[in-house]
């Protein structure tokens, strides 16, 4: 990443490549939102948003880890 007079330059990644980089940056299950923000500030190509959102609601992990907790009656 270099940047020059405030801008910020991000790697394109090739298609050919997508599906890896998105293992690698879900590899500690860090969550949606910081998934994305590491991705977007770092990276490029078309739809990354939706394909990392994609992404996550494949991962058994991540889908247990969101879901709501379990409300109970207060005595």
């Amino acid at each position: 990443m270099i940047r020059e007079e405030n801008a910020l330059h991000r790697i394109v990644v090739p298609t050919r490549f997508h599906s890896r980089v998105m293992t690698l940056l879900h590899e500690e299950h860090p969550g949606i939102n910081r998934m994305k923000a590491l991705a977007r500030f770092f990276l490029y190509w078309t739809n990354i948003t939706k394909d990392i959102e994609n992404f996550f609601r494949e991962c058994r992990s991540c889908q247990e880890a969101t879901k709501s907790p379990v409300k109970t009656e207060l005595h």
